[in-house]
């Protein structure tokens, strides 16, 4: 089991992964300043008090279901990488890509998403 976020200072590149199972939470967020990413989301209160909103689709979601699906967070704008997933972060065009083990990559070209 395993989660790992590597920065490449060379080209700009920050590259997230999260194993199959699942174990391992890995949080990330992608604000104005870049992206950021930890294994629990309430170290972004540290590093970030402004991302301290709640995020109430996902408070919705824990009454419904009794807890918060991935890739939502109790807090705005942090996600949670799903198992078996990977994710590239470029800073240098502020773009990144969203893979999953069992189907296509995604691109996005706002990080703001």
């Amino acid at each position: 089991m395993f989660a790992f976020a590597l920065y490449d200072e060379r080209h700009g590149k920050l590259l997230m992964a999260r194993d199959r199972l699942g174990k391992k939470p890995l949080h990330y967020a992608l604000a104005q300043a870049g992206c950021c990413s930890a294994p629990r989301s309430r170290r972004f209160l540290r590093w970030l008090p402004k991302l301290a909103s709640v995020n109430n689709e996902a408070l919705l979601q824990y009454m419904y279901f009794g807890y918060i699906p991935d890739p939502l967070t109790g807090l705005l704008p942090i996600q949670k990488l799903p198992p078996g997933h990977l994710l590239e972060f470029e800073a240098r065009s502020r773009t990144f890509e969203y893979a999953s083990e069992y189907g296509p990559s995604q691109r996005s070209e706002d990080a703001h998403a």
